[in-house]
């Protein structure tokens, strides 16, 4: 998988060509103005939109072909899960979900 999660064929070629990454809060210019959090996609996905969290908590998917411009409002690096060692309590009930 591409570090663009899920992003493939002319919708990865277009996030490169923007220099936009899974994770930044960008503006789109398309036959609206869209201004969100570019979300990934799953891997099977088709290659024509890009999917944005709009500030209202709705998904948008928006056609590569109609995008106009895109602006990157601010960059964001997700930083990987890091697992946090549990520290077992011994004065606590043992349990089993």
């Amino acid at each position: 998988m591409s570090e663009d999660k899920g992003y493939s064929g002319n919708a990865l070629d277009c996030l490169k060509k923007n220099n936009v990454k899974v994770g930044d809060s960008i503006k789109i210019t398309a036959d609206l103005t869209y201004s969100g959090i570019l979300m990934p996609r799953y891997e099977s996905s088709d290659d024509k939109h890009l999917v944005v969290k709009l500030g209202s908590g709705y998904n948008v998917g928006i056609n590569v072909d109609e995008i106009q411009k895109i602006e990157i409002v601010s960059s964001s690096e997700v930083n990987p899960e890091q697992s946090e060692e549990r520290k077992e309590d011994p004065t606590l009930p043992k349990i089993l979900l």
